[in-house]
Formats: structure tokens, sequence, C-alpha cells
């Protein structure tokens, strides 16, 4: 069973690049690898990027041989990229009330990661 999770980019309009993602959205494993690896707006901005997520990880470079049935670990797994799904592109919200709201969300504003 999955611990859906959204990932936000407030952008600096004030509009907000929201993901999902699937697997592990809980704090203790989200918050420590997005405090650690994606802690600045340039690194925040590729993760989301990527489109939504079947799991979070500390890189979101793509190996050789990594894809969503053989994933590697430490990577990124994401439905576009490594399962070729469609329509999983980060949406746009105008504020925090309009996020898909999931079990835990996460909101990179002003270089910190906070819990909404």
């Amino acid at each position: 069973m999955g611990t859906r999770s959204t990932i936000n980019l407030e952008l600096e309009d004030g509009t907000i690049k929201s993901i999902y993602c699937h697997w592990d959205g809980y704090p203790d494993h989200h918050l420590p690898i997005l405090t650690e690896y994606y802690d600045t707006f340039e690194k925040v901005k590729a993760l989301i990027d990527l489109g939504d997520l079947s799991v979070l990880d500390v890189s979101i470079d793509c190996p050789e041989g990594h894809d969503f049935k053989t994933p590697i670990p430490g990577y990124c797994v994401a439905y576009g990229r490594d399962r070729g799904e469609l329509n999983i592109q980060a949406r746009t919200c105008i504020c925090v009330q309009d996020i898909d709201k999931q079990s835990y969300n996460y909101l990179f504003k002003n270089g910190t990661w906070e819990l909404i």
C-alpha cells in the first residue's frame, strides 16, 4: 500500500507547481531526502519537471537499466520517464488550497521545505 504525497514548488509569481508521489510519502522518508538532496530552487524544479513519481529518491538521473520494472536504488522512479505514461506532468496551482491534497503534502517555498 502506498503512502501518497504531493511535492510542490512555489514559483516567483506565487503559483505552485505540483506533482504526485505514490510510495513512502511519510515525513520520515521524504523530508530527509527533500532537505538534503533537493535544497535549492533549481534542484526542486528539476525534480518537479520529472512529473508524477512512483518513488522519490536521492537522484533524478536515469542510469542504464533503470526503469519502472527494474528500478535501481537511489534513483527516483517517474511514471513518464520510467514507465512511459502520459499526462503525468506537473500541475500548476494558483494557491496552496488548489493542490490535490494527499496524505502528506510538501512545499518548497523561500528556500525551505514545509508540510502543508
